[in-house]
């Protein structure tokens, strides 16, 4: 049987150890490489590293990561020049099995009061059925991770040991889904990771003087919405919305509206979408839920320089599109929000077009 990765002389697999701050470019902790036909294995903390990573680059080298933005996000912090020729298992593992039932997905599989993602590494492994560290020894070591230095040297082993755990795993998980990979397409796809770690790394600008001015006066800002959008429904009670007023106003303009079995009106994200198309004055009422629904101390991922960052997960949506955290990506909460996008100087302000391309926004500002 041919080797679909014959064409590669090098073929290298990797994964990096940070420690990851809100809306901060990741801090170094440790590499780990492995080669994957001799097996040889190079282990390097952070101030052990060069000015160019130790293996090649070129086009001859294969690159192999499960999901690669966070390793070329380590490579961006260390000034190194991103691979040419990338694999992401991760990518290859959603593309597989994204919409799919599951091993994961039957067993429910839970260890230690923790389930297991279903496309984690370790999710993934399980439905390989290959070995795993399993997910209460990951959140351990994570946790001696994100914790920070210094580190005694047993915790220095014992961080290196676990990073190279998880490449062992990746040999692994490599060579079982390897008879199905389409290795041209999938290295188109790898070909976009590392533009979604320049996104991550520089983050989308933000006024911070605003941002925490609306933060600080969010209950009376609350209110104001309240007063002014309601006003032509009646459905809010103080800061709470009421869904048998919603009922009776429904009711009093003869508005067929999605019902539960047990009677009740639906009133998800997705159902006030649909019904605003019907009935466009529903499109102020969404938004306002919407808002109102945001913890006060909203969670965007603003960074010492201002600027918004945090993992973008390419390929995560069942579209395999990008999908960001709701809660810390500017793009996710209420649509006014992103009025606290800020302009790099140059810019003009109307250049910034934030009710399309999201992404490209991001790009652009980027």
């Amino acid at each position: 049987m041919r080797d679909p990765l014959a064409q590669f002389e090098h073929i290298v697999l990797v994964d990096t150890e940070y420690i990851s701050r809100p809306g901060e470019r990741p801090i170094r902790v440790c590499i780990v490489l492995r080669d994957y036909r001799t097996k040889e294995t190079i282990r390097r903390w952070h101030d052990e590293l060069g000015p160019s990573p130790p293996h090649s680059t070129g086009p001859d080298t294969l690159f192999v990561a499960y999901y690669a933005p966070a390793e070329m996000g380590f490579y961006r912090v260390c000034g190194w020049r991103p691979p040419e020729r990338i694999l992401d298992i991760y990518i290859e593992y959603r593309n597989r099995f994204n919409c799919l039932s599951t091993i994961v997905d039957q067993k429910l599989y839970e260890e230690d009061e923790e389930k297991i993602k279903k496309y984690s590494l370790v999710g993934a492994l399980t439905q390989f059925d290959l070995p795993t560290i399993g997910a209460a020894e990951k959140r351990k070591m994570r946790k001696l991770i994100q914790r920070g230095g210094p580190w005694t040297p047993d915790e220095k082993k014992a961080i290196l040991d676990y990073c190279e755990s998880d490449v062992v795993a990746l040999d692994r998980l490599l060579i079982a889904m390897l008879p199905q990979l389409d290795v041209s397409r999938a290295l188109f796809r790898g070909r976009y990771t590392p533009s979604v770690a320049a996104m991550e790394h520089n983050g989308i600008p933000i006024d911070v003087e605003l941002h925490g001015r609306v933060d600080d006066q969010w209950e009376s800002i609350q209110q104001k919405l309240i007063t002014r959008i309601d006003a032509p429904f009646g459905v809010y009670e103080g800061t709470a919305f009421r869904t048998d007023r919603f009922e009776r106003y429904l009711a009093k303009r003869r508005i067929p509206w999605p019902h539960h079995p047990s009677g009740k009106p639906i009133l998800t994200e997705q159902v006030f979408r649909e019904m605003a198309k019907l009935h466009p004055e529903f499109n102020d009422l969404r938004e306002l839920r919407s808002s109102l629904s945001e913890i006060r101390k909203d969670k965007l991922a603003i960074g010492s320089d201002g600027r918004n960052r945090c993992p973008l997960w390419a390929f995560s949506a069942s579209s395999s599109r990008n999908q960001p955290s709701s809660t810390e990506y500017i793009f996710g909460p209420a649509k006014w929000k992103r009025g606290f996008i800020k302009p790099p100087p140059g810019y003009a302000v109307g250049y910034v077009d934030i009710c399309n391309e999201e992404f490209g926004v991001a790009a652009a500002l980027s």
